[in-house]
C-alpha cells in the first residue's frame, strides 16, 4: 500500500470470506477514512518494538513489514497493541478490497452447471489443466464433498475482460461447488488458487 492509499492485492483462497470472494489480482485506492485509520496505527507501530510470536503446530503465519522491521504471529492470534489493532484492520481490508478486481476469477452457478468468469479490466494467465472440482454440502461441514472431478482444461489461457469457462456439473440444491488447484500467474510465480460458489438454489 502506498502513502496515497493506492494498493495492490492478491487473493488465492475464496472461502476465507463470506460470501466467497474472487481470487486473483485487485487494485485501487483506500477511501480517506480507512487510509487515516491505517496510517495512525502504522505510526504507532513504528514506535513500538516488533512482535515475534511462536507458532502453534500447523498454524499459518502473518508477517508485518514496517521498513526493515518484521513482526509475525499466527494468523488467528491477537497480538498486543498496536499490532493487534493493525492486524484486525488489515484482515478486514483483505475482504473489503475484493470489491476492486483488476483481474480476478469468480466461480458462479449458471444454468445446470457452473462458470468461471473474469472480473475487472485486466488480464491474468491461468492454468486449468490440474484443477479439480467437487460439490460440497455446507450443512454437512466443510469436509463433506463428492468425489473429485478433474477439469482437464487448458494448460495456459490468458483470461481478459468478458472471459468465461463453462464447467458442466450437476446442480444440487443447498450445495456449493469448489474448484481447487487452479493456477494463476502473478507475473513471477504460479499461485495455486481455490474457488467456491455460493450454494445452489
Amino acid at each position: 500500500m502506498a502513502p496515497n492509499g493506492s494498493f495492490s492485492l492478491w487473493r488465492t483462497i475464496a472461502w476465507l470470506s463470506r460470501p466467497p470472494s474472487p481470487v486473483g489480482r485487485f487494485a485501487g485506492a483506500l477511501d480517506g477514512g480507512a487510509l487515516e485509520r491505517i496510517a495512525d496505527l502504522v505510526a504507532v507501530a513504528y514506535r513500538t518494538d516488533p512482535v515475534l510470536s511462536a507458532l502453534p503446530p500447523d498454524a499459518a503465519r502473518e508477517r508485518l513489514l514496517l521498513g526493515e522491521r518484521v513482526s509475525s504471529w499466527a494468523d488467528d492470534a491477537s497480538p498486543a497493541p498496536p499490532f493487534g489493532d493493525l492486524a484486525r484492520e488489515l484482515r478486514q481490508l483483505l475482504t473489503e478490497l475484493t470489491r476492486f478486481p483488476d483481474a480476478a476469477v469468480v466461480l458462479e452457478m449458471s444454468g445446470q452447471g457452473a462458470v468461471l468468469a473474469l472480473l475487472g479490466g485486466g488480464e491474468i494467465e491461468l492454468d486449468l489443466s490440474g484443477a479439480v472440482m467437487r460439490t460440497i454440502s455446507p450443512a454437512a461441514g466443510p469436509a463433506a464433498h463428492s468425489s473429485d472431478t478433474r477439469i482437464n482444461g487448458p494448460r495456459s489461457v490468458v483470461a481478459g475482460p468478458g472471459w468465461r469457462y463453462e464447467l458442466p456439473v450437476a446442480r444440487t440444491a443447498g450445495s456449493a461447488l469448489r474448484v481447487d488447484e487452479l493456477l494463476a500467474f502473478d507475473g513471477e510465480f504460479w499461485r495455486a488458487c481455490s474457488l467456491e460458489s455460493a450454494p445452489a438454489r
